[in-house]
């Protein structure tokens, strides 16, 4: 179920922050990098929008709120499961 969270994130805010790129193998290594890192608190996604906000940045915001509440909400339920 994490690892579903971690893709939806990673490709919407990915195709936010640098729109439309040619596909390689690296491509999806970055995708999963730029989502499974955040989970962690490494927030380097929203140094490109430090001083320019655009829809893109707010939108990119947003998906970021959103993604760190289900996925502390899932890890706090997975601890409380591995304990019972």
């Amino acid at each position: 179920m994490l690892i579903v969270f971690i893709l939806a994130f990673g490709v919407s805010s990915y195709s936010l922050i640098y729109g439309v790129r040619p596909f390689t193998w690296h491509l999806p290594c970055e995708i999963v990098n730029l989502a499974y890192w955040q989970i962690f608190g490494e927030l380097n996604a929203l140094e490109k929008f430090e001083h320019d906000y655009k829809a893109n940045g707010y939108a990119v915001f947003i998906l970021l709120v959103a993604y760190m509440a289900v996925v502390s909400i899932l890890l706090i339920n997975l601890l409380i499961a591995m304990f019972r």
